[in-house]
């Protein structure tokens, strides 16, 4: 018999080395399972939406490795899609206020704009006197002076 024919036994060692890591493997992923479902209960609409995301990846790995997590993955979308409108909602009415602090802005602007005109129409008007029109001759005399 050739050598490459003869397989070696696997020791006990090696078994129980493999078995001991593969334990500690499941073990994780069930560790961490059980954690993100109890983050989950204790979310609140002031979670950052980062842990969302890494919560759902980490979900996605654990069903490839074989864990039954469907049923919180399912329950962590539902929890994002909420966030999602809650922010939403928080954003629209932030915008809200922002819009009209700008309309108050314009307001005023338009309210100064108001009186600067009504400021020079009196002034236009006053400048329109009759005394004007001494101005006029007085003006055209001196243009027309001699040197």
């Amino acid at each position: 018999m050739s050598s490459a024919a003869v397989r070696k036994p696997i020791s006990m060692i090696t078994f129980h080395m493999a078995l001991e890591n593969a334990l500690a493997v499941g073990l994780g992923i069930i560790t961490g399972t059980v954690k993100i479902a109890a983050a989950n209960r204790a979310t609140n609409l002031t979670t950052f939406r980062e842990k969302f995301s890494t919560w759902s990846v980490t979900l996605k790995f654990f069903q490839m490795l074989g864990m039954n997590a469907g049923f919180l993955q399912a329950r962590l979308d539902q929890l994002i899609s909420f966030d999602f409108v809650e922010n939403r909602n928080r954003e629209a009415r932030l915008e809200r206020m922002i819009g009209e602090k700008k309309i108050r802005d314009l307001e005023g602007n338009l309210l100064n704009a108001n009186e600067e005109k009504k400021r020079l129409d009196a002034e236009i008007e006053a400048l329109n006197s009759p005394a004007d029109e001494n101005h006029e001759v007085m003006f055209q005399e001196l243009a027309k002076a001699p040197w």
